[in-house]
């Protein structure tokens, strides 16, 4: 695959472990010089060493952005699949200091700034381009009633949970609904995201909901809002 591309210096890894194995990855890199995005795009990523093995081109794999356009650093966050491909690589071998490729911004940016409200429906790292969308706004004082719906299986696996947290008690306009499906001692709800959605989602069905994390969970919640007769259903899987 030739991509125009940008190379990137690494300047944090924040790992979130679970039985001594990392899980979830959040990467933060230096911004490169001219780098422009809209929050809720992504970017392929590379490691200069890592090629494919059929083409000896870098081995590039997609990415939403987390972190907002205004901030001063590119912001990313992995789920890592030890199948010996990219992440893996990363979880064995990258450190701060080491660099990066990011190829330019994709993805339309088709999130509407000018509706009143809006649903975020995420699992997992799916939270990702959510979170680039859910700073922007809130650093911008947008009065956007704003629902996010975040599912993962553990507290630890919560992402940016302290950051959600204090959104939700600093800010009138964001709503946030957390659910750990596989851990009896969350302090939260315990489950699917199911009967949150029934019970707080806005009731105009017109509201547009977008969604993003693994593709099973994605089908699974995207049937049962369409049971509920809600109509602008905006998805991502990955």
């Amino acid at each position: 695959m030739g991509l125009d591309n940008f190379r990137a210096r690494i300047r944090q890894i924040e790992k979130i472990k679970e039985n001594g194995k990392t899980v979830y990855k959040i990467v933060k890199l230096e911004k490169p010089e001219d780098f422009e995005y809209k929050a809720g795009q992504y970017v392929m990523l590379a490691h200069p060493e890592l090629r494919d093995r059929e083409t000896e081109e870098p081995l590039w794999r997609p990415f939403s952005i987390a972190s907002s356009p205004l901030q001063e650093h590119l912001e990313f966050a992995m789920l890592v699949r030890y199948t010996g491909g990219f992440t893996e690589f990363l979880e064995k071998n990258a450190k701060p200091g080491h660099e990066l490729l990011v190829s330019e911004p994709m993805g339309n940016g088709h999130f509407e700034h000018s509706q009143e409200k809006v649903i975020f429906v995420a699992t997992g790292c799916g939270i990702a381009p959510f979170m680039s969308i859910i700073r922007t706004l809130l650093a911008q004082g947008s009065e956007m009633q704003i629902q996010l719906f975040y599912g993962f299986r553990t507290a630890k696996q919560f992402l940016y949970r302290n950051e959600l947290e204090n959104y939700a008690k600093k800010f009138d306009n964001f709503e946030l609904y957390a659910a750990a499906s596989e851990d009896n001692n969350f302090n939260g709800f315990k489950g699917f995201l199911m009967p949150l959605l029934n019970k707080y989602a806005f009731k105009d069905r017109n509201v547009p909901i977008y969604m993003c994390g693994s593709n099973t969970a994605m089908n699974v919640l995207e049937s049962h809002l369409r049971k509920l007769r809600y109509r602008n259903i905006i998805r991502e899987d990955w």
